[in-house]
């Protein structure tokens, strides 16, 4: 080393003989036992000198590294005697037993520096052995694998000092210190996380109750179809008894021979017919509503006349309402081109409006059935004289089995399905169904058909005004 030393301070060294003494240098660092204090000193100062001498990139650098290490070696060395001078007081009895049973490791040099030190006698018959350790490394692992650190915050550490949680008696001296909590982050941190859970709360309560909603609206709509439907047989079984017992009254009576007038005979007959004829009409409902509901109901719609029609309705519900003291008015507007229609559905719909102002015309015995031409549509209006409909209640008469809930209402026997016909009928010619009444004035129904394309783009726009603002 001496001779390096005045090999660079001559500056006679070259190339070569850097790298000789770059071999010197990781030679010495090798050696075991390792170089006193003095030499190692001599050892750094050789490197900065050479380093100041080289101007070569990767010569630099290796010289850098060559410097940390003997700095680090130069580090190790010195607590190396400085643990030999103080090992009476840091561990003034040995250790007896193997290494790593029950041993008991002390807490020596700087923080930077901290070796755990122990006194072992497990290599041989000789005398007790001092290993010491790296302290960095080692508490480290104990701190992230040991106690299973997964926080995203600073881990705790493990310090020389009485402080924190003292890790034990195998480890005097040392304790556990964890990094000082911001209260501010802390509080931001519980106000997220109370934040979370109630969202996560007001979610699930809020999914629970629109469940326990929809569940009891289903269960609640379920109930209201049931009860519409035994009404519906009810009312279909009563309205079908009717006529079948006025059918068999009549033709028992003739059948006996007690109607020896011809004109009591021919009464008879016509009330059979008549009968059967609304038969026929309330099962046609029945099949009618049926096909709908199955999506198979088909309308043949061909030009007809639709003063014909109107005419044919009014021939067919001539005689019951004669029979119950009815004074029907029809009035006709002939100047009407022909119609697209499916005239079996329209008159139809027209005998179940003028069936139910029939039904629903109380005290009042007077019906007109009118045919009118309206700009680009054709209007088939039915009006009484009779009980009326409340407004609050003109909305829901066209859905399927509804019927008004007042007491004059539900005397009088139905089925509730006439005026969804007509409402199906009224649609399926591109067309509506509208209603004006009041309670004890009448009412009006009125099936309204486009004649032209104007006329149908007109209806369509009025529709829609019904709908936003229903009457």
């Amino acid at each position: 080393l001496y001779a390096a030393r005045r090999l660079l301070d001559g500056g006679h060294s070259d190339g070569s003989d850097r790298q000789v003494i770059l071999e010197i240098f990781h030679a010495e660092l090798a050696r075991e036992p390792a170089l006193a204090p003095p030499a190692l000193y001599m050892l750094g100062d050789l490197a900065d000198s050479l380093g100041a001498n080289t101007t070569d990139g990767g010569s630099r650098q290796a010289l850098t590294d060559v410097r940390q290490a003997i700095a680090v070696r130069t580090r190790d060395v010195e607590q190396a005697l400085a643990l030999q001078n103080a090992f009476s007081t840091l561990m003034p009895r040995p250790m007896a037993g193997p290494a790593g049973a029950d041993q008991v490791w002390v807490p020596f040099g700087a923080e930077k520096d901290l070796w755990l030190v122990t006194l072992t006698s497990s290599f041989g018959d000789g005398a007790p052995l001092v290993v010491a350790l790296r302290a960095d490394p080692v508490l480290t692992a104990l701190v992230h694998t040991n106690l299973g650190w997964r926080g995203s915050g600073m881990p705790p550490e493990v310090q020389a000092s009485s402080n924190g949680e003292p890790l034990g008696s195998n480890f005097p001296g040392l304790s556990l210190l964890f990094p000082a909590i911001d209260v501010n982050t802390l509080a931001r941190e519980g106000s997220l996380q109370r934040s979370f859970y109630l969202a996560a709360l007001l979610l699930v309560l809020s999914v629970a109750l629109s469940g326990g909603y929809l569940f009891w609206r289903d269960v609640q709509r379920e109930l209201h179809v049931s009860e519409m439907r035994s009404q519906f047989v009810s009312s279909v079984s009563h309205e079908l008894k009717t006529p079948l017992t006025a059918i068999r009254m009549f033709a028992e009576t003739l059948l006996m021979g007690r109607a020896a007038q011809p004109e009591t005979r021919n009464q008879y007959l016509e009330t059979i017919v008549s009968e059967s004829e609304r038969l026929t009409r309330l099962l046609n409902n029945v099949l009618d509503f049926s096909k709908i509901e199955q999506g198979q109901k088909v309308y043949r719609l061909e030009p007809q006349p639709l003063a014909e029609i109107v005419r044919a309705a009014a021939r067919a519900m001539q005689y019951p309402l004669s029979q119950q003291g009815f004074e029907l008015r029809v009035k006709i507007d002939d100047d009407l081109p022909l119609v697209p229609a499916d005239s079996d559905a329209i008159q139809q719909a027209i005998l179940n409006l003028l069936s139910n102002a029939m039904k629903y015309s109380g005290q009042g015995r007077v019906i007109d059935l009118e045919l009118k031409h309206d700009g680009g549509r054709a209007t088939i209006a039915v009006t009484d004289r009779g009980l009326g409909i409340a407004a609050g209640e003109q909305t829901r008469i066209f859905e399927k089995f509804y019927r008004v809930a007042s007491a004059d209402h539900q005397l009088i026997p139905g089925t509730g399905l006439g005026l969804t016909l007509v409402d199906h009928v009224a649609r399926a010619h591109r067309g509506c169904v509208t209603v004006k009444s009041a309670p004890c004035e009448g009412s009006t129904f009125s099936i309204v058909l486009p004649l032209t394309e104007a006329g149908a783009h007109e209806l369509a726009a009025a529709k829609r005004l019904v709908v936003s603002r229903p009457v």
